[in-house]
Order: C-alpha cells, then structure tokens, then sequence
C-alpha cells in the first residue's frame, strides 16, 4: 500500500512539475490570436485600436475597420519591442477589393509608427500585421486614425471641365499657394493656371507619403497639345518641374497615380515673365514651322518625350544651322539634342547630335528637290533647353557652260551691243552685198547659228 501511495505521490509531483512548467512557459510566450486571414479578422472597433501578438516569422494577423466618413487616414502601430534596430514589424492596409491602400516598416526603436497616408472613402477596410526581418514575437496595438494632412478634395475635378484654378502668386518665381488633391489609380485631377505674360512656368508636387504614391504630371495649353510631362516617384516627397515655356493663355494640369497606392499630395504653380521661350507648339508634322532663308526660330525641349519639327523645301537652296542658345542662360553645359533630317513622311533618312558648345548644319542645296522635315527631340542625357535653329539663303551657282557655248553668247552680244551690225548695213546700202558680207562671216566662224 504504501509503494502505491509513493508511486501515486511521483506521479502527481510529476505532473504538477509539467503543470509549472506548462504555467511558466504560457507567460514568457506570445500565442496566435486566431486571425491569420480576412475570414477572421479582429474589427477594430475604437481609437484606442486592437491588441495583438506576433508569434513567429511567420505569423500573420488581419484586422478590419470600417470608414464612415471621406478622407484621408493613417495605420498606426505600437509595440514594445523597442530594442530591436532594424525593421520588424510590418503593416499593409488593403482594399475591399484586394488592391494595397497604404504599406508601413516599423523599426523596433520607434515605438509608435504611422502607416503612409491613404485615401479612403466610406465602406470596410482590412490592415495586415506581419514579422519584418528580424522579429520574432512581441506584442503590439494596432488603431486608424484620421490623418493630419489637410485634405479640401470633394473630387470635382476628375475633368477638364471642373479643372481647379490655382491662382498665381503675385510675385515673380514664388509659388502660389498650394492645393491638396488625392490620387488614387484610375482617377484624375484636372488644374488650371493662367499666365498674364510670355515666359516660364514650374510646377511643384509634394508628396505628403514617399513611400506611398507614383505621380504623373502632364502639362496642355488650351488647345490641348502636350507641352510637358514630369513624374514624381514613390521615393520622392517633392519635386519640381524644368521650366515650362508658356505664353499669355490659359493651361491645364492633369494629376494620376502611376501606381496602385493611394495618398495625398499638394501641388503649386510658380511663374516668371521672360521673351525667351517656344511660342508655336510644333511637335507632329502637319504643325511644322515653315523654315526659310533668313528665319531664326528660338524653339525648346521642355520634357524628355518634347519634339519639335521643321518643314524645309529644298528647292529654295538653303543651308539651315541649330546651335544651342546660349544667352537664355537655363541650358546646362551638358545639354545634348537630337536632330534629325526625314522625308516628307517623317521618316528619319539621317540623325545627328547637337551638344551646347557645338552648332549643326544641314546643307539642302545639292539635295533632291522636295520637302523634307527636321525633327528635334532630347538627347541621350535627357536634357530639357532652349535652341536656335536658322535657315540661311543660298545664292546659287550657275552651271558651268561649254566653251563654245560661251563663245557664241559673247559673239551675239557683241553683234548686238556693239552696233556693228548697223554699220555694216549702212556700208553696204544694197542689201545682197550686206547679205554676202554675212554669210561670209558665218562660215569663216562656223559656230553662230542666227546673227540676224
């Protein structure tokens, strides 16, 4: 009996040991919370946000979260894994529709990290949380919050016809005041500007979330030709456009997101009044500029896709010259352009380069007659400036005649200017002996065909 009872008492000390040790290990040790997909996902419910823990490298928690109202908003993360440097959570916040609204690496040394900005108008939203790097478990509190970024879009002005004005600062060079806009892939903004004067136009975006969104800028006169385009990368916060030659008119700004990201952004419209700049908008050939003898044309490359083109009818012998225009004092001296020379259907027949320090010329006096164009375009290092292209007469060369040829246009002069053919007549009052007299003349020469 008492063998039983002390065998019964290491069996129980056995499994109460198991039990401390079951105990110590489910306080050192973060567990699944049970929401590895959508299906399960934690709503979040208050500002206050969810708990949750990562368990492994590989862990992965959802969490869902409805918007009620239009705007623009941020993902944050809290945890307390602050000793860690490098990245070790990360956050991603998803559509409805599966696209990716907002992305966040949260380091272990900034306790509290908000997610990129994105634009969300109402319905149900998902924000995956997972192991980044290094992590491998730790507790966190994920919430959304309403972001601080100024948001006034109502999206009216995904037209032409309900383009935002952005008014110009009054002061030369200083940008206006900016206007915050959202782009989302597949939507568009439309602004407008207008310039009192002939000059230079820079467009700057801002964006509020580098890590967020691509922008593209693309720049219309009234008209609706392209005079600029300029992007705005993921990696970028700001940037700002070359100068944009622009004339007294009215332009328009359109605004898209180039990636599937969406987020906020600002955009400003600085001017500067200038004589110099690219007046005709020449980049298709049926809008070629007429060149002819003794014409100078300034002409700009305003972006990298920029083209200008030339008509040039050969029968006028001309030579025409481009050369970089220096005195604009915007060409930077590695500014290179493409010049090419193409029949009448466009197509290139030969290419050549134009750098700033050098000056090209395309010779068309011994071509075949007919019209062709000169197409300018960027060079290879994609430089945006300002050129001179001139087209200088050529007076031309008469054809060299054989010598007898030129005998006889000097024998005929001569019989004509000199007045001998009236003293020969009035010598010989009878004109068979005149004409004797000249039949004599004509075979001692034997080259004039009619000296009468």
């Amino acid at each position: 009996m008492k063998k039983f009872k002390r065998f019964v008492s290491v069996i129980l000390a056995v499994i109460m040991a198991a039990g401390a040790l079951t105990v110590a290990f489910a306080d050192d040790a973060v567990t699944p919370d049970g929401n590895d997909d959508k299906e399960s996902a934690t709503a979040i419910t208050s500002a206050d946000g969810a708990k949750g823990a990562i368990a492994s490298m590989t862990d992965v928690d959802f969490y869902s979260f409805e918007i009620t109202e239009e705007g623009i908003y941020n993902a944050v993360l809290s945890h307390t894994a602050t000793e860690i440097v490098q990245n070790c959570f990360k956050v991603t916040v998803i559509k409805a529709d599966e696209t990716v609204a907002a992305l966040a690496n949260v380091k272990g040394t900034d306790a509290k990290t908000l997610s990129s900005d994105f634009y969300a108008k109402a319905g149900k939203y998902f924000v995956k949380v997972t192991s980044a790097d290094v992590l491998d478990s730790a507790d966190y509190t994920i919430s959304v919050q309403k972001s601080a970024y100024k948001f006034t879009e109502s999206e009216p002005n995904n037209e032409k016809a309900g383009a935002t004005q952005i008014t110009l600062a009054a002061q030369q060079k200083q940008f206006s005041e900016p206007h915050y806009g959202v782009a989302e892939y597949g939507d568009t903004d439309f602004y407008k500007f207008s310039t009192d004067a002939k000059g230079f136009v820079q467009i700057k975006l801002y964006n509020s979330s580098p890590v967020n969104i691509d922008l593209r800028a693309t720049v219309y006169n009234a008209k609706d030709n392209l005079i600029a385009v300029f992007d705005l990368a993921s990696n970028q916060e700001e940037t700002v456009s070359s100068d944009i030659p622009v004339e007294k008119s009215t332009y328009y700004l359109k605004i898209e997101a180039t990636g599937s990201l969406t987020g906020g952004y600002s955009v400003a419209v600085s001017m500067t009044a200038d004589n110099v700049g690219e007046k005709d908008f020449n980049d298709i050939i049926a809008a070629a500029e007429n060149l002819t003898g003794g014409r100078t044309i300034a002409g700009a490359i305003s972006y990298k896709e920029d083209v200008d083109f030339y008509r040039v009818d050969s029968k006028r012998d001309i030579i025409v010259k481009i050369q970089c225009d220096k005195a604009d004092g915007r060409n930077k001296t590695d500014a290179t352009w493409t010049v090419s020379l193409c029949d009448e259907n466009g197509n290139p027949t030969e290419t050549h380069t134009l750098t700033y320090s050098g000056e090209l010329g395309i010779d068309f006096t011994g071509r075949d007659s007919g019209v062709y164009y000169i197409r300018i375009s960027s060079g290879t290092n994609y430089t945006d400036g300002n050129y001179l292209i001139t087209g200088e007469a050529v007076e031309p060369v008469p054809e060299e005649k054989p010598f007898w040829d030129q005998f006889t246009e000097l024998l005929k002069k001569f019989w004509v200017n000199s007045g001998f053919k009236e003293f020969i007549e009035i010598l010989f009052k009878n004109e068979n002996i005149a004409g004797a007299f000249i039949s004599a003349i004509k075979s001692i020469f034997g080259v004039v065909s009619d000296l009468t």
